[in-house]
């Protein structure tokens, strides 16, 4: 008796095959990007910017108000004016000052090599 043999189409597996190896390829190329990059702390940062910022509420009117800055040991560093603007029915105002003036800060950037050498 003559054996009977099956005619088996292989094109299905072989496009498997070839996308299994693209995909490793894909995965081969992504892991070797990820090996060459060099992640970094983000170390930037604005001197300008308050260390903290306090404060103080009070029944006001609109106008030209002075603060006084005192270090921790009650010292009196400065003096600043102020300006305090109101709404048109005077419910709600507000000012701002600032203890330093924001052009006071160094003209390398910190943390930058001519700091560290």
């Amino acid at each position: 008796m003559a054996a009977q043999g099956y005619n088996v189409d292989m094109s299905g597996a072989n496009t498997m095959a070839y996308a299994g190896l693209a995909f490793a390829a894909i995965g081969m190329i992504g892991s070797m990007a990820a090996n060459a990059a060099k992640p970094q702390a983000d170390i930037r940062y604005w001197d300008s910017l308050p260390g903290e910022i306090r404060y103080r509420t009070f029944a006001g009117q609109p106008g030209v108000y002075k603060a006084i800055f005192y270090d921790a040991s009650g010292a009196r560093l400065n003096t600043a004016e102020f300006k305090v603007t109101s709404d048109s029915q005077n419910k709600c105002s507000v000012g701002w000052v600032r203890s330093r003036s924001a052009l006071s800060v160094p003209a390398s950037a910190p943390n930058s090599e001519d700091v560290k050498k």
